[in-house]
């Protein structure tokens, strides 16, 4: 069998698409040591006897479809809710600066995702008090994230979406 990442031990779940209309489910004890790991591992659990090549959705480029290269590309754990409310805390300081660090905003913005749904469906706030919450949606770059539709269509490619367990 394949070998795992050692400084990786937390379970995986991963999505695993393999045609438009067929997703399956597979879980790992820990992440791969490598792209060519996790294709052997793929094959034997999921019984495939063909040669493919892995994509995932790439949060670097608004979730668009990026061909797997190395493993460590795959996105890893997500925080725990104090983490991610640090991180909040973070991205409004970053966008008072005059000289914002975009590409750090544009990642701590993906990174909380989860807690801005969660903010959003359980409390409803108004859009003032949204925006005062999370000012880096009032960028252009961050507006327009989400919305975008995701399509596989691909014979020889898998989707990979990761989800990692506590």
């Amino acid at each position: 069998m394949a070998t795992m990442a050692a400084e990786s031990p937390q379970p995986m779940i991963l999505r695993v698409v393999e045609t438009a209309g067929r997703a399956r489910k597979l879980k790992l004890n820990a992440r791969p040591a490598s792209v060519d790991a996790l294709i052997h591992i793929l094959k034997a659990q999921l019984e495939i006897d063909l040669d493919f090549s892995l994509r995932y959705e790439d949060p670097d480029f608004d979730g668009k479809l990026t061909s797997l290269i190395d493993i460590e590309e795959l996105p890893q754990k997500a925080v725990d809710p104090s983490s991610l409310e640090h991180l909040r805390q973070t991205i409004v300081e970053e966008v008072k600066k005059t000289e914002m660090d975009l590409p750090l905003i544009k990642k701590m913005m993906q990174t909380t995702f989860a807690l801005r749904r969660q903010t959003i469906v359980r409390t409803c706030p108004p859009v003032n008090e949204l925006m005062d919450l999370w000012p880096a949606l009032k960028m252009e770059s961050e507006s327009s994230n989400g919305l975008q539709t995701r399509i596989c269509r691909t014979r020889s490619t898998l989707l990979l979406t990761a989800i990692f367990l506590d």
